[in-house]
This record gives structure tokens, sequence and C-alpha cells, in this order.
């Protein structure tokens, strides 16, 4: 049993890397509200900056 929470917050952000590498905007968006990510401090600022260069 994995007790590390780090781990599946890594997990869920390489799923959420994967749509942001396709341009996959409306499944971005999706998993980013589905996976509570905004609420990790430590990807905060790389989930930002994924969501400003996404809308460009």
């Amino acid at each position: 049993m994995i007790t590390d929470t780090t781990y599946k917050a890594e997990n869920a952000y390489n799923i959420l890397q994967g749509y942001f590498i396709k341009k996959d905007s409306k499944n971005f968006h999706r998993w980013l509200i589905a996976s509570d990510l905004k609420s990790d401090k430590k990807l905060l600022p790389y989930l930002e900056r994924m969501v400003a260069n996404l809308k460009e």
C-alpha cells in the first residue's frame, strides 16, 4: 500500500501534462478539475503556466 500522497498528485500531473502536450484543452480542463491538483501548493505554479500557455 502506498501511503505517500505525493505519488497520486504526480500521476495526476503526468496525465494532465499529456493533455497539455496534445493541446487537448477540453480534457485538460476536465482533468484539472477532477484531479483537484490546484490544491497542491507545489504544483500550482506549474499548473498556472500550463493554463496560460494552453490559452495562447
